[in-house]
Formats: C-alpha cells, sequence, structure tokens
C-alpha cells in the first residue's frame, strides 16, 4: 500500500484514541508560535527577534498578505496568508494563525495538528494545506522531502528553545497564551499565475494569495521544513478531476481540463464473454449520446473497451477490441455529423478499481468514451432533485437552518449521535462553486466528537458504488468529505479532486482538493456550535443546488451567490 493512502488508516487509530482523550495534547511548552510575518510587536514581545519574519526578509514587502477569519468549534482564528515565495521552480506559503476569542469553558487549546496535519506520530506537519486555481483546473499538493519520501515539506513554527532558537514540529495548539503559530509549506512554483487560492481544511479558502519573486531565494524556508525531492515538482502539480456519476450506477463522466471520459460499466452492456451489443444496451447508450452532445457540440470520440483480469491478457486484449468496435458502431449514426469517431482496446492493463473482489471487477469491466472537442455552453436548467430521486433519509430547505440526521440507524454505536447540518454559504467562482457546510452536535451521545459526522458509506448505498469507481480506498471512505455531492439533472457531481503519483512508490492514488485532512475528530470545543465544513465543486450552472449524501442527509434549493468578496468573508 502507498504512503499517501496509508495516512487514512494511522489516521483512523489516531483519532479512535482522540475520541476517548477528550482533551487536547500538549498543553505546555514547545506547541504554540508566534507569527512568521515581519516580526512585528507581538514577535518580538516573545523574544524570536531573527528567528521571526527577519529570517526570511518581509514577506510582505512586494504584496499585501490576504487575511481572513474563520471560527471552528467556538473558536476564533484570524489567518494571514504571507505572499508566496517563488524561485520559478518551487515556491513557499507561510500562514499565520491568531486565536482572537475565549475558548469554550474547559477548553484549554486548539490544537492545529487536528486539522492540518495527517498525525503526530508520523510527523507529517500541516499535509493538508493545498494551492489551487480553478480557471486552469489546477491544484498543487505539498512536495515531498528528500530525505524522507514519506515527509511533506512542511512545518509548523513553535516557540523558540532555551537556547533562542527557533522550533519547528509536526504539531501545534493555540492557546490564549500562545495565541500566535504558522506554518510553512513548499510546492511547485505556479507557472503564469499572480495569484492563486489556499485551501486549509476546516478554515476553508483564502482567496487570491499573491505570487511574488523569492528575491532571496528559498534557503531560509527549506531548512525550516527540510529540502524537497529534486524532480517532484511535475507529479506535484495535477489536474482537476470533475466526476459525475449517473443515478442508476451504469455510467460516470469524468472531465480533467481538455478531456472528458464517459465511462459505461461493460456489464449493462454485453453478457459475460461476449461482444454483441444487449437489448439493454441501447437505452444505455442512447443516454451516453445526449450526454456527449450536452457536453460538446462537435469535436473527437475515442472509444476504448477494457476488462476485467480474469482470463489470459490475449483473450482480454482481443474481448476489450471487439467490444469497443461494438460501442463505436452503435454511437456513429446517433452522434452524425461534427464527431470523428475511434475505437481501440487495453484489455485489463489500466484497471480502475483495485484487487480481485467482484466489486472491483465489475468496476474495471467497462468502456470508456474519450471526448475532446468545442464544448456546449448552455446554462443548465433548475433540477428539483426530489422529483427524481425521493430521499428516504432527512431532507432540508434552503439551508440557512440546522438539519438534524443520524449516520445510521439507532441500533448502531455510529447512530447513537445525532449530528445537524446547515449550509454557511455557496459562492460560485470561475469554474467552481465554493462552499461552506457547518456540522456539528444535536445532542449528546455515546460518541460525543465529530469524527463520525460523515463517517461510513455503507455498502447498499449509491455512493459507495460512485467512490470505487472513483478510485478511493475503503478507510477513505469512512471520514471526510469524500461522499458530498450535488444533484444533478445528469447525476451525482462530487468535489473537485485529482489523481497523483506517490513520490515513494510511483503508485497512483486519488484524493480530493477539499480533503479534511484527519476528519472532525475533536472531543473538545463547542461540538453543537460545529466545525466548518468547505467543499469545492465543479460548477453545475444552476442558480439554486442540492447538497446530498446518500443515505445520511439531503439540503436542496440551496442558493448560489455570484459575489466572489464572500470567499474572504468570515465565517
Amino acid at each position: 500500500m502507498n504512503m499517501k493512502k496509508m495516512w487514512v488508516f494511522v489516521a483512523v487509530f489516531v483519532l479512535a484514541a482522540a475520541l476517548f482523550a477528550g482533551c487536547d495534547k500538549k498543553e505546555d511548552g514547545g506547541s504554540a508560535g508566534v507569527p512568521l510575518g515581519d516580526g512585528g510587536a507581538s514577535a518580538r514581545a516573545e523574544g524570536d527577534g531573527a528567528a521571526g519574519g527577519d529570517a526570511f526578509g518581509s514577506l510582505d514587502a512586494q504584496a499585501d498578505p490576504v487575511t481572513v477569519t474563520r471560527t471552528a468549534l467556538g473558536m476564533e482564528v484570524k489567518l494571514t496568508a504571507h505572499p508566496i515565495q517563488s524561485d520559478g521552480t518551487q515556491a513557499a506559503l507561510v500562514v499565520d494563525y491568531e486565536l482572537t476569542s475565549d475558548l469554550p469553558e474547559g477548553v484549554r487549546s486548539l490544537a492545529l495538528y487536528h486539522f492540518l496535519s495527517v498525525d503526530e506520530v508520523t510527523e507529517y506537519g500541516p499535509a493538508s494545506i493545498r494551492l489551487f486555481d480553478l480557471p486552469s483546473q489546477t491544484a498543487w499538493i505539498e512536495l515531498p522531502q528528500e530525505s524522507n519520501q514519506y515527509q511533506d515539506a512542511g512545518a509548523f513554527r513553535v516557540m523558540p528553545d532555551k537556547d533562542g532558537k527557533p522550533g519547528y514540529t509536526a504539531s501545534s495548539v493555540l492557546s490564549p497564551d500562545r495565541p500566535f503559530a504558522s506554518s510553512v509549506t513548499l510546492y511547485a512554483a505556479p507557472e503564469g499565475l499572480d495569484t492563486v487560492d489556499v485551501f486549509l481544511p476546516v478554515f476553508g479558502v483564502i482567496p487570491d494569495v499573491p505570487i511574488v519573486n523569492a528575491d532571496g531565494g528559498l534557503g531560509p524556508f527549506t531548512e525550516l521544513t527540510g529540502a524537497p525531492a529534486a524532480g517532484s515538482e511535475a507529479a506535484c502539480t495535477v489536474t482537476l478531476r470533475r466526476f459525475l456519476a449517473d443515478y442508476e450506477g451504469e455510467m460516470f463522466v469524468v472531465d480533467e481540463g481538455e478531456e472528458a471520459t464517459l465511462t459505461i460499466t461493460s456489464d449493462v452492456l454485453f453478457a459475460t464473454d461476449e461482444y454483441e451489443l444487449t437489448a439493454e444496451a441501447q437505452e444505455v447508450i442512447a443516454r451516453a449520446v445526449e450526454q456527449i452532445k450536452a457536453e460538446y457540440d462537435s469535436g473527437t470520440v475515442k472509444v476504448v473497451g477494457h476488462t476485467d483480469d480474469v482470463a489470459d491478457d490475449a483473450y482480454n486484449q482481443t474481448l476489450s477490441e471487439k467490444r469497443a468496435e461494438s460501442v463505436r458502431a452503435e454511437l456513429a449514426p446517433l452522434l452524425g455529423s461534427g464527431y470523428t469517431l475511434t475505437a481501440e482496446g487495453r484489455g485489463e492493463t489500466e484497471p480502475l478499481a483495485e484487487g480481485t473482489s467482484a466489486e472491483a471487477r465489475a468496476v474495471n469491466r467497462r468502456v470508456d468514451i474519450v471526448m475532446s472537442g468545442v464544448k456546449h455552453e448552455d446554462k443548465a436548467e433548475a433540477f428539483q432533485a426530489g422529483d427524481l430521486l425521493p430521499a428516504d433519509y432527512p431532507t432540508g430547505q434552503g439551508g440557512a437552518d440546522w438539519l438534524e440526521y443520524r449516520q445510521a440507524g439507532e441500533d448502531t454505536n455510529v447512530g447513537t449521535t445525532v449530528f445537524k447540518v446547515r449550509v454557511e454559504n455557496l459562492v460560485r467562482t470561475e469554474n467552481g462553486l465554493v462552499g461552506y457546510l457547518r456540522i456539528g452536535l444535536a445532542e449528546d451521545g455515546t460518541l460525543p466528537g465529530l469524527t463520525k459526522a460523515l463517517y461510513m458509506v455503507y455498502a447498499d448505498r449509491a455512493t459507495s458504488r460512485d467512490l470505487a469507481a472513483r478510485g478511493y480506498v475503503l478507510m477513505q471512505n469512512m471520514i471526510g468529505t469524500f461522499p458530498v455531492a450535488l444533484l444533478t439533472a445528469e447525476g451525482r457531481l462530487y468535489g473537485y479532486d485529482y489523481v497523483a503519483t506517490d513520490a515513494g512508490t510511483g503508485e497512483n492514488y486519488v484524493n480530493m482538493v477539499c480533503n479534511s485532512g484527519t476528519g472532525f475528530g475533536p472531543t473538545y470545543g463547542d461540538l453543537h456550535e460545529g466545525v466548518l465544513v468547505p467543499m469545492i465543486w465543479p460548477d453545475p450552472g444552476t442558480d439554486t443546488v442540492t447538497i446530498d449524501v446518500d443515505g445520511v442527509f439531503r439540503i436542496e434549493n440551496v442558493p448560489v451567490s455570484d459575489d466572489a468578496s464572500l470567499l474572504a468573508a468570515a465565517y
């Protein structure tokens, strides 16, 4: 198993321990910091001297920093993203965190590592901060360290040690005595851009952070974070993926920039070991044609056949070629002029799902229809999800009011806790929507934390099927924002994600831009006030949307704002 996936397993065990601990770690000594910004009065008052902003020069000399205020678990934090320092190959981001409110009764600190790290044990540091640019459909993930390919190049800033030297660690907390901390993270340098957006789990999006030239180079940053692995920049610059799954579970669309792939499961097209289309296949292909025409006015259409790993390579290669040709022949007259069609087979060489289970093999038996060309730009019509897909679980309207829900039946340990959710805002930006949910506890239960608020996608629900098709592993189904979708006329539209390559193993893995770090884990703070859960979706083009976690909750008719200034609002 590659290490980028392994963090999910580790995080679950760490969070399980935290749930029973009921309090924060490292309350004293070396876990809170001072701003790395410009070494102002607060930094000098702590005796930091040259260890603060002066270590880098003035971060804000060429452009202004961007500051937002966010509230999590009843604790208000001011976040300042300083201009990103770029040497043309790599870039350094410094974010300051300042506790600006009193703490809830009985709470001693706010642990940043609960949200921004993987965990303390493996010392990944602030490993969940992303840079992204929706217009170019690109995201930048942290570079791995040269000395440790399983650790990212990032660190939290902590108080100087007894000798006055600056300290950096994998974790950091904010408290009334030490209300400041900072993080430093390294990325591939975004090319051709003046600004990018920054995503932080729980705290959300800091928009339009400037990119400036690193006058003194990045040496002072890499001394703190560890030197990044040489040549890792390309693997850590990823294309955002739009994933749309139809409600019948028969096909889905993956859009990655210039190209989109519509996938149809072979089991609805062909009988076992056959390449002649079934009678039922005609209806599915007709829906595929509608989808292609909805996406593209004209262009090229490449039909690619895939099989599972049963039978030998030569047999599967031939079968995949014949199946692709059957679909191409059916598509051609339905699409008409304006589209150029080709067909080819890949056999068993490109599986989507790992393993040899029946479910994995069913996902891997498929026909891909790869599309490129002139996109269709008409505005989408409003969609009433309940008319097509009635919900047998809690459903609200508009999102302004709390909606209470259980994760499962009352006879399970997950179901003993009643959670609640509301929508803080949903903002349209170029090529995407940035949304803020707030999730909290409606009442006390046997599981007093929020870790399991979106904990498990059950096997009999559509979301579990879709997660497998998207390439997520089992434990990723258990925590975080992976199952939250928008319901559209064509199907379930999930948050932007990406496929990246693990630096240590060379294996591909899937993750979301708006991943949740270690989930919503804390067992302290104002759990009824809740935690902020940011989402970044593709734009379905409608004035209202329906937010849905299949089998858990649904919020219909959520208004979409076109006011981009709301991205920097206080939440």
